[in-house]
């Protein structure tokens, strides 16, 4: 082999090394980042609203406000939970009278809503028979 041509073959050889070692460099999208795309992106968005919770269908409709021709003499109040609060004695203005186990007590109309037939109070059932 020829020495004359020894530098000129080096030369080659060294621009096919920085050649592939640039090919091999990291993009500035994934230098310091990862490999994979911000997950902010929206491609990678998610399927559902996550900021409310999912509302099931159970036939029923919405809580609306309750009015005098909803509320009357004998309806039973519950609380959010679902457990009885009392019973309506009489409706006067916009107080409503509830009575349970032998005791009286006033809410006014605006604490209670109708889902369906039922009546619901905002109150829980400690909260309305709390000593006033």
């Amino acid at each position: 082999m020829n020495i004359k041509l020894l530098p000129a073959l080096a030369g080659v050889a060294l621009a096919a090394l920085a050649a592939s070692a640039a090919a091999q460099q990291p993009s500035a999208y994934d230098q310091g980042r990862g490999l994979y795309p911000p997950i902010d992106t929206p491609a990678n968005q998610p399927a559902r609203d996550y900021e409310s919770p999912p509302v099931a269908d159970t036939g029923r409709a919405v809580n609306t406000a309750a009015t005098t021709s909803d509320v009357r003499a004998g309806s039973r109040v519950k609380d959010a939970a679902g457990a009885e609060i009392g019973r309506v004695v009489k409706v006067d203005g916009g107080m409503v009278t509830l009575s349970s186990q032998g005791k009286t007590t006033k809410v006014p109309m605006s604490s209670l809503s109708t889902s369906g037939s039922d009546i619901i109070s905002s109150s829980s059932r400690a909260d309305v028979w709390a000593p006033k």
